[in-house]
């Protein structure tokens, strides 16, 4: 399946260069991604999210609202990826097959008593 993952046009300016060397270094050819598996990269590291937030927000000049939302958004599907938590409406709504969900966080259940 091939998550589509919408990355504000602000991060992707700010990240243009190291993504451009980031696919030439793994010679991916996917831009979205080359970006995906750069941004996850960083975050896991253990000061990726301090050094994301620093090269965005201090060096690139994204706004730090946008900066927080996203990097946010980030760990949050980071976590899900890697738990394999998903809700149904995430499973339809990204295409995501059954064999990838570990865990269904939809915590509602039908009662039919």
């Amino acid at each position: 399946y091939k998550m589509v993952w919408v990355i504000p046009s602000e991060i992707i300016t700010a990240l243009s260069d190291d993504i451009e060397e980031f696919m030439r270094i793994t010679q991916m050819n996917d831009r979205q991604d080359a970006l995906c598996c750069y941004i996850f990269g960083v975050l896991s590291d253990p000061t990726g999210l301090k050094c994301m937030y620093k090269l965005l927000v201090e060096h690139k000049g994204v706004p730090r609202e946008i900066a927080l939302k996203f990097l946010n958004y980030s760990l949050k599907m980071k976590y899900k990826m890697e738990k394999g938590n998903w809700s149904w409406y995430e499973m339809d709504k990204y295409n995501i097959p059954f064999e990838e969900v570990k865990e269904c966080s939809t915590k509602y259940q039908l009662n039919f008593d």
